[in-house]
C-alpha cells in the first residue's frame, strides 16, 4: 500500500484549491512530536530533570516523573512579544557601533 501523506494540497471539483486532512493526522503529528521531543529533550532540559527521569525509569521499568519542558523552554528561548523583548529591541536599536 502506497504511503498517503495525513494532510495534503488539493484541487476540488470547482477547481478551487485546499487542504485535504485525512484521520491519521492526530497519530502522525504525535508520532512526529514524540520523535522531536527524544531529540530536543537532552538538550534543553536540566541535567537534574534528566538524571531523575533516568532513575525513575531504571528504578520503576517506567518514568513516573514528567520534565517540565515549558520551563526548559522559557530559560532557552526568548519570548517574541513583552515588556522584556520591546526594552530589548530599544536598547539595541539606541546602540550606534562606531564607524558606522
Amino acid at each position: 500500500m502506497p504511503h498517503t501523506p495525513p494532510a495534503y494540497q488539493t484541487e476540488d471539483a470547482a477547481g478551487n484549491i485546499g487542504f485535504a486532512l485525512r484521520k491519521n493526522l492526530v497519530r502522525v503529528a504525535c508520532e512526529a512530536l514524540a520523535a522531536h521531543v527524544r531529540i530536543l529533550a537532552p538538550r534543553v532540559l536540566p541535567w537534574t530533570d534528566l538524571a531523575r527521569y533516568a532513575y525513575r525509569l531504571a528504578v520503576a521499568g517506567k518514568p513516573s516523573h514528567v520534565p517540565d519542558f515549558a520551563a526548559a523552554f522559557e530559560h532557552m528561548c526568548m519570548h517574541t512579544r513583552g515588556k522584556a523583548v520591546d526594552r530589548r529591541r530599544r536598547t539595541c536599536h539606541a546602540v550606534r557601533v562606531p564607524g558606522h
